[in-house]
């Protein structure tokens, strides 16, 4: 079985996966800083970035990359957490006291952290099915 190679516009139709990915760490642990700033712990400020920022991700990546944002999104979420604990926040020298400081943010941000994979799926599935729709309308005409 043989495919076409990638049309220009596939090739050229959005930013790389590990690009928009990469923002959206980044875009995510400046929010948890800000957070821990603010209100001295991690929260809906980080929530809030999850969302947007992986949204915009799933949106913005060219059509190759939607699997990978969609595969990656709780992954990233919990990086970008764990990220925010270890280095920006106080913690004991032994290591069961780092494990307990890095598991409450995370489990706090489940829900958040589930929703918005939730979410992303959603909104990339519809986005290959589009994908896959115009292909095939294109092809047949």
């Amino acid at each position: 079985m043989t495919t076409d190679p990638p049309s220009e516009s596939e090739r050229h139709g959005g930013l790389p996966a590990l690009a928009a990915l990469a923002g959206t760490l980044a875009l995510s642990v400046a929010a948890g800083w800000l957070d821990l700033r603010l209100y001295g712990n991690v929260g809906l400020l980080v929530s809030t970035v999850f969302v947007l920022g992986f949204m915009t991700a799933v949106l913005a990546v060219a059509t190759r990359g939607v699997l990978l944002v969609m595969l990656s999104t709780p992954l990233v979420a919990i990086l970008a957490i764990v990220i925010v604990v270890i280095a920006f926040t106080p913690h004991q020298g032994d290591s069961a006291g780092t494990m307990l400081a890095l598991a409450k943010p995370v489990i706090l941000h489940f829900p958040a952290i589930a929703g918005t994979t939730a979410l992303v799926v959603a909104t990339g599935v519809t986005r290959l099915v589009q994908h896959r729709r115009r292909t095939a309308a294109r092809a047949g005409s």
